[in-house]
């Protein structure tokens, strides 16, 4: 969180046109819980595609210190674990023998999957899918000396991904990526100098 915190506030203050805060500039900041502890961000690194790990050590003192530094054990902690849950649900409504109205729904929530699934095997998005069907004769509406039969049929489906995750920082959820956007003009010029950006400062953010 201290990392992606970072970036968010990069982020804004880029946003909001602040001529010195920049993809190619390293921006710093406090760690809130550790006030000696700074953390600095470059590029567009994420936590989701984490390719190389340094540790460094500094001498603040003014002698030469000898030590040892072991780094045993690296694991990932702390991990988001949040459940989803899923409903599906389908009706038919007979009208007489005018129509017959079938109505679906199914959806799904970030953090949904089956029980044998793993956690990186579980859905990052949420899923809603809807749909309305309607099949009757409109000669019912005629005279019966007509002696007419006109069936129709209409359908209507709709079907919506939205991702937990910004698609371009896949380490910011995307409802913070929206947040930090005051307009959606902002919104669009943010997303155009993420993509113009993302393929030539990958190797950095990296």
């Amino acid at each position: 969180d201290v990392l992606t915190n970072v970036k968010k506030a990069r982020n804004a203050a880029k946003v909001a046109g602040d001529p010195n805060v920049g993809y190619a500039v390293r921006y710093t900041e406090q760690d809130p819980d550790h006030p000696n502890h700074r953390v600095t961000v470059q590029g567009n690194p994420s936590l989701s595609d984490v390719r190389v790990i340094m540790i460094g050590v500094r001498n603040n003192a003014n002698s030469t210190k000898d030590c040892v530094v072991w780094a045993d054990e690296l694991r990932v902690t702390d991990f988001d674990n949040e459940g989803g849950w899923a409903a599906k649900a389908n009706m038919t409504l007979g009208m007489s023998d005018i129509a017959t109205v079938n109505v679906g729904f199914h959806r799904e929530t970030h953090g949904f999957g089956a029980v044998n699934q793993s956690l990186t095997q579980r859905r990052l998005d949420d899923y809603n899918q809807y749909n309305i069907a309607v099949q009757g004769d409109a000669g019912r509406f005629l005279p019966e000396k007509v002696k007419l039969k006109a069936p129709i049929y209409y359908s209507y489906s709709n079907e919506k991904t939205t991702p937990k995750y910004n698609p371009l920082d896949q380490d910011v959820e995307l409802k913070d990526a929206i947040e930090s956007c005051e307009t959606p003009e902002g919104l669009d010029q943010r997303l155009c100098r993420d993509t113009a950006h993302g393929e030539e400062l990958q190797h950095l953010g990296t």
